[in-house]
């Protein structure tokens, strides 16, 4: 289970380690103090070697968050040498108590939180090239000579 399949592609939700978490805050008001009983700070940074054949079929970078004492970044990348798809998340929250009213942009941002953990990359087959067909020929090649041949690969590659 990391990715679902969906035919000839897979869906996958990088960020292993909150993808199915639910947005921290679920109420639209607050009439009492949000108390957090300590700083945090989160780094994960997680590398995912893809199964051959497949290749990302584009990379969209979640907006960052941010309140005054909180951040979320996170970077995604492919390395198409490697085959490895890299999340880099970065949480950080310096909050421990906040009045009501400062409820509505706390929420706004876990609920942006929940939304770019929950993001899917869409892995496609990787398009290969069809295979050259060598000329039937009654030349040297047929009576045995050696003659030297060129070899010509296609790759794609996906960059952030």
């Amino acid at each position: 289970g990391f990715a679902l399949s969906a035919g000839d592609r897979l869906i996958l939700r990088p960020s292993l380690f909150r993808s199915e978490a639910s947005a921290l805050f679920s109420s639209s008001t607050r009439t009492t103090e949000i108390q957090f009983p300590y700083k945090l700070q989160e780094l994960d940074d997680v590398v995912i070697s893809l199964p051959p054949g497949l290749e990302p079929a584009g990379i969209e970078q979640p907006a960052p968050a941010k309140t005054e004492n909180q951040l979320l970044r996170i970077q995604l990348s492919y390395n198409a040498e490697h085959h490895t798809l890299k999340l880099r998340r970065e949480f950080n929250s310096e909050l421990l108590i906040a009045k009501p009213s400062a409820y509505p942009a706390i929420k706004d941002f876990y609920d942006q939180m929940a939304q770019a953990d929950r993001q899917e990359i869409i892995l496609n087959k990787r398009s290969e090239a069809p295979a050259a067909k060598e000329p039937a020929s009654a030349g040297p090649e047929a009576q045995g000579a050696s003659t030297p041949s060129t070899a010509t690969s296609v790759s794609s590659a996906i960059t952030p």
